[in-house]
């Protein structure tokens, strides 16, 4: 008997009953066994209920926390006083960017009439957009890495350097060639070529140059 469980279990025993109401030790011994059994059983299904509860509290806020996200995924925005669901304000349309400006029908009637009478005003801005696209080629070309470029390709870029060179440009003036715009026309629209772009000049869009016999364009 000494360990202080079993201390603790004589006490209680002898608390409870008269030790001389058992007849010898054996009978005592006995008593503390059942009552170690009973303590360390009472323990156990102690510590199982705290086990089981906190599971159940663990399920209990889990299942709360996914209610909430699905309330919240649900959510639908709240009608305002008038009965108005708030939208966002529509976009606004991008305003298209031209490297040259689309002309006007007032400032078409500047230019001279024995120029004008060629190319109306509708067919010039188709003519521009056609331009504008050599342009833009040509722009692609040189922003290329140089290295992927076909063989074609680089030729000509080559000759486009040379161009610059020839026509002693900075290297961001933009140009192009009479052939590279033809390339971009409707073939209807190649004959009124020269008079689309004496038109241009007059109204300052384009300035034009020759270099080795050829025309090319340049941007104002």
């Amino acid at each position: 008997m000494g360990d202080e469980s079993t201390l603790k279990i004589f006490d209680v025993i002898e608390r409870k009953y008269k030790l001389s109401d058992f007849i010898d030790k054996d009978e005592i011994f006995t008593a503390i066994e059942e009552c170690k059994e009973n303590q360390k059983c009472a323990t156990d299904l102690n510590s199982d209920i705290i086990n089981k509860s906190n599971f159940l509290k663990s399920i209990a806020s889990n299942s709360s926390s996914k209610l909430i996200t699905a309330k919240d995924n649900d959510a639908t925005p709240l009608a305002t006083n008038n009965g108005l669901i708030p939208q966002d304000p529509p976009s606004r349309p991008q305003t298209p960017t031209f490297l040259i400006q689309p002309i006007e029908q007032n400032e078409h009637e500047k230019v001279p009439d024995y120029i004008r009478r060629y190319v109306n005003v509708s067919d010039l801005n188709n003519m521009i957009l056609s331009l504008e696209k050599a342009f833009k080629n040509r722009i692609k070309l040189q922003k290329a890495n140089y290295h992927k470029l076909t063989k074609a390709q680089k030729d000509v870029v080559l000759a486009m350097r040379d161009e610059t060179n020839g026509l002693k440009l900075p290297p961001s003036a933009q140009f192009v060639s009479e052939e590279e715009w033809k390339k971009c026309l409707d073939l209807r629209m190649i004959p009124k070529i020269k008079w689309a772009s004496q038109q241009l000049r007059h109204l300052k869009r384009l300035k034009e140059t020759r270099f080795k016999q050829r025309i090319y364009y340049i941007l104002l």
